[in-house]
């Protein structure tokens, strides 16, 4: 791939085995799209780990996916999903453990649009109602203050 400057579309890395060696890989690579990792354990710390990481890659070139539902409650949800950007400037991606849950299902709509997510805290947004939610987003867009984000 570096030979002939073939851009790659990396599946996902496991950043608890992130070394120097695979940084240097990283950044002679071209990328296709964002470099995944994964934070699924909320007792386990990956800040060291995703530190090490952003000395060989832009935050902008991350996304983690984050399993929620699983080994977690509600609060080490939100945790690591905010976690990620006010740190680092890492987008989420919720992955839902039960997606028949109404709780998982909605967050991961909530998380995994970057607008809404920027736009209303996952609190307001639960207490938007469902048939006007778009709407509600809207009106609220129109009084957004656009150098947070």
């Amino acid at each position: 791939m570096l030979d002939i400057g073939q851009p790659v579309d990396l599946q996902g890395i496991d950043v608890r085995l992130f070394d120097d060696e695979q940084g240097v890989a990283l950044q002679e690579l071209k990328h296709k799209k964002h470099i995944k990792i994964a934070w699924d354990n909320p007792k386990q710390n990956l800040d060291d780990k995703i530190e090490h990481l952003l000395e060989y890659v832009r935050p902008s070139k991350i996304l983690c996916y984050v399993l929620i539902g699983y080994w977690s409650k509600e609060e080490e949800d939100l945790m690591r999903i905010y976690h990620l950007w006010d740190k680092f400037k890492i987008d989420a991606y919720v992955m839902p453990f039960n997606k028949n849950s109404a709780y998982q299902r909605g967050i991961a709509r909530w998380c995994n649009n970057f607008w809404v997510r920027h736009m209303v805290s996952w609190e307001e947004y639960k207490s938007l109602s469902k048939e006007s939610k778009f709407q509600q987003l809207i009106d609220k867009n129109k009084k957004l203050d656009y150098s947070k984000v």
